[in-house]
C-alpha cells in the first residue's frame, strides 16, 4: 500500500492494543471478540479495554457490529506485522477456528495456508476439500472452484476430478477437460 497513508492510518492505533488489533488483522475485518480472544492470548477482559481503546481512537467501529472503519485500516495494520508474527497469527487463527467453527472451512484453509507450519498442506487440503463440497451445495461454483485449486496445490486425481467437476458446474468447459486428462494421468501414476 501507500506508505504515506499507512504511517497515518498507524498513528491513530493505540500503542497498548496494536499487538491485538495485529492478531484482528488477520483474522478479517469483522471482529469476533471470543475468536480474537483466543487468537491472541489475551485475556477477555483486557481485550474488551482494548477493543473499547481502539474504537474510541476510531480504528474500530461498534455498530453494527465491531469492525475495522475501513479496509484500508485493517490492511496498514496487516502489513505492519513481522512475516513470522503473521504466520504464527495464522496458524493460531486456523487452530481456533477449527475448535470453534467448523463450517468457515474456507477460512480454515485459508489461514493454514498462510501459517507456513510444517504440516500446512496436509491442514490445508483437508479444510479446502470441505470447502468445496459445502461450496458446491451452496451453489457457489466460483468459490468451489477457489477452493478446488487450493486444495489441488497437493495433486492427487481425486481431488482433480473434485476440481474438473467444480469446473464444470462453474460453466467452464474447456477448463474441466483440461483438469480430466490431468486426473486421468494422476491416477496412472497413482496406480
Amino acid at each position: 500500500g501507500h506508505p504515506e497513508l499507512r504511517r497515518l492510518v498507524l498513528a491513530q492505533v493505540p500503542d497498548e492494543a496494536r499487538n491485538l488489533l495485529g492478531a484482528a488483522s488477520v483474522l478479517g475485518e469483522q471482529i469476533d471478540p471470543p475468536l480474537l480472544t483466543k487468537v491472541s492470548g489475551l485475556a477477555e477482559a483486557t481485550v474488551g479495554d482494548l477493543l473499547d481503546q481502539s474504537v474510541r481512537a476510531g480504528v474500530l467501529t461498534s455498530a453494527p457490529a465491531i469492525s475495522f472503519t475501513h479496509a484500508l485500516v485493517r490492511d496498514a495494520v496487516y502489513e505492519e506485522l513481522a512475516p513470522s508474527q503473521r504466520m504464527a497469527l495464522h496458524h493460531r487463527a486456523a487452530q481456533a477456528l477449527q475448535e470453534a467453527d467448523t463450517s468457515a472451512a474456507g477460512r480454515i484453509a485459508n489461514h493454514w495456508r498462510l501459517s507456513g507450519s510444517a504440516d500446512w498442506t496436509v491442514h490445508c487440503v483437508r479444510w479446502a476439500r470441505r470447502a468445496v463440497t459445502s461450496a458446491i451445495k451452496d451453489l457457489a461454483y466460483e468459490e468451489a472452484v477457489e477452493y478446488a485449486e487450493l486444495a489441488a496445490r497437493v495433486p492427487d486425481a481425486e481431488l482433480t476430478l473434485e476440481l474438473a467437476r467444480a469446473q464444470f458446474l462453474a460453466g467452464r468447459v474447456g477448463e474441466t477437460l483440461a483438469y480430466c486428462e490431468e486426473a486421468a494421468r494422476l491416477a496412472d501414476a497413482e496406480g
